[in-house]
């Protein structure tokens, strides 16, 4: 019954998209690791290495990508979705809205009404 409901509730969309992003990174994987023993270890003259081994390596770092991003993704379904709120009738206090009159205001405005000059008041002090 939970793995019915797990299954009706997966995004597949978002496992299609991780199957795809762990081939390309086996795939990657595969060639960096083969290429990597080529330039650093094979000479001249030889055979070439057996790629059985770097098959593998892809094939483990993928799975592994794979395993990883569903754990996640299962995590996440798992959490239940935060209640939304109702909003409280409380009220607003001044500091999300900002002042109330124009006394109170960042820039005092002179006596001609221009922004930046202090007034007597603001010079006394």
């Amino acid at each position: 019954m939970e793995i019915e409901k797990l299954m009706e509730s997966i995004s597949w969309g978002k496992v299609v998209e991780y199957s795809v992003e762990a081939i390309l990174i086996g795939w990657f994987t595969y060639l960096f690791a083969y290429q990597n023993y080529l330039l650093y270890r094979w000479h001249r003259g030889l055979e070439l290495p057996s790629k059985l081994p770097f098959i593998f390596m892809g094939i483990l770092a993928g799975l592994l990508f794979f395993v990883y991003e569903i754990n996640q993704l299962l995590k996440t379904m798992s959490k239940k979705p935060p209640t939304p709120v109702a909003p409280s009738e409380t009220t607003v206090s001044e500091e999300e809205i900002g002042p109330i009159n124009e006394s109170e205001s960042a820039f005092p405005l002179g006596s001609d009404g221009e922004e930046g000059q202090q007034s007597l008041q603001d010079k006394a002090f």
